[in-house]
């Protein structure tokens, strides 16, 4: 069976059942010929290509210089309810996580509102936990490897978006490996001038450090430890990421021909040719009608509506600065070394000397801003141990939220952890600005 794939994704759609806002709502995907399909293995990996022998997305087809990959979106930004590709359901839909009986939502930690980014999976792609990783030395966590699109439109949930691939950052979660790729949406306005990570730090400043402390942090309102990293932290590049998307690829070719073991994951499919989970038409929309029909669903949860203070949440952002300034220190001085086989040598010849001379510049200019960070470190931390620890936020410095999401005058409790305080703001307006004001 030849099956076309396309390099325009209009034709994917979605379904959903059950009531919103439930634990029984599910988001069902079809193709373009109306069959139902599982997100997570009939949708290629790679934006444009063919089927080759028994695996689709076996090739890739280059846009310009740029590998294309589709992305199923799963949480569009500044959301909180924490929807997910159901791995455990056959056709995989999409369906809101449960804790403990209650669904999940993410909590909103000061200054951020739900996921800063729109945030979903690739398809055809899956962390083997049963292998350790390398690099990480921790085994997958038994997902398909997750993105953070950083594009500037707000995505929908089940989406299909194409993107280019900018990074990874190697969240270790409880132990085990678990890839965040960022990447950026081929048809985003800035994705012409955005290639590869050091262009998220040009064009999009803050950005990576924040979402290392988004990663680093979500997880302590719910009173659960800091998030840990592989490589401190660093954000590895381009080639590296998709090398570990290759490999997750593979692991996942593995899973849906038996020869890996996926425990309680679902690998029904209707269009992966050769995969002994390959199901008929008739099979999948038999699927989808066992589940509820969709009705009105119960109102979204005032969970959505409260703001954590954390406790050092300043130094926790400046630290994170130092760590990634030190790391690209440490990254300019290889550089150099590896240009210039010796940095400083007094043998230098001519056609050497203006180039030592300019790296030995920036090398004092990094240096002296890392000096002072570090002083701004050391006073801040001097400060606060002079600062009782219950310290209510002044007046002016009250914060507030999007006003499509917080009409002016709705309240938001905020909650300050360890040994702060609880305390209600106003909320009237949002403003980047302001949060930048803090």
């Amino acid at each position: 069976m030849h099956m076309e794939l396309w390099a325009t994704l209009a034709g994917y759609g979605s379904e959903p059942r059950g009531p919103p806002r439930s634990a029984q709502h599910r988001l069902y995907f079809k193709n373009a010929e109306g069959k139902y399909i599982s997100p997570f293995h009939d949708i290629p990996l790679f934006a444009a290509s063919e089927e080759d022998k028994e695996i689709p997305a076996k090739r890739s087809k280059i846009n310009g210089s740029e590998v294309v990959f589709n992305m199923v979106v799963e949480v569009p930004r500044w959301t909180n309810a924490k929807m997910e590709i159901a791995t455990k359901e056959p056709l995989n839909p999409i369906k809101q996580d449960i804790k403990k009986g209650k669904l999940r939502y993410v909590a909103n930690i000061f200054p951020h509102k739900g996921y800063i980014w729109n945030y979903g999976a690739l398809p055809q792609t899956w962390e083997d936990p049963n292998h350790t990783d390398n690099s990480t030395g921790c085994c997958g966590d038994n997902d398909p490897i997750d993105v953070c699109e950083i594009g500037s439109k707000v995505r929908s949930s089940g989406e299909i978006v194409q993107v280019k691939v900018l990074g990874v950052l190697a969240l270790i979660d409880e132990g085990e490996t678990d890839w965040k790729i960022i990447a950026i949406g081929m048809d985003d306005p800035e994705a012409e001038k955005i290639h590869d990570i050091d262009d998220v730090r040009k064009h999009k400043p803050g950005y990576l450090e924040a979402t290392v402390d988004w990663f680093q942090l979500y997880k302590v309102p719910d009173g659960k430890p800091e998030n840990q990293f592989a490589f401190n932290g660093e954000f590895k590049d381009k080639e590296f990421a998709i090398e570990i998307i290759k490999s997750t690829h593979e692991y996942w070719k593995a899973l849906l021909h038996k020869k890996a073991d996926g425990g309680a994951i679902k690998c029904t499919n209707v269009l992966v040719c050769g995969s002994p989970f390959c199901c008929s038409e008739e099979d999948a929309r038999l699927i989808v009608q066992s589940a509820p029909p969709p009705v009105n669903g119960d109102p979204i949860s005032t969970e959505v509506d409260t703001w954590h203070f954390l406790n050092n949440l300043g130094l926790t952002v400046l630290y994170s600065f130092l760590r990634q300034g030190l790391l690209q220190l440490l990254n300019w001085c290889l550089y150099v070394v590896s240009e210039t086989g010796i940095v400083v040598r007094s043998t230098a010849t001519v056609q050497q000397q203006p180039l030592l001379d300019s790296h030995k510049a920036r090398f004092r200019n990094w240096a002296v801003g890392l000096a002072a960070a570090v002083l701004i470190a050391v006073a801040l931390r001097a400060m606060e141990a002079t600062t009782h620890s219950d310290a209510k936020l002044p007046a002016h410095k009250q914060s507030c939220r999007p006003d499509d999401m917080a009409p002016s005058g709705s309240s938001l409790q905020g909650q300050k952890f360890g040994n702060g305080t609880s305390q209600a703001i106003t909320a009237d307006a949002y403003s980047a600005a302001k949060f930048l004001e803090l």
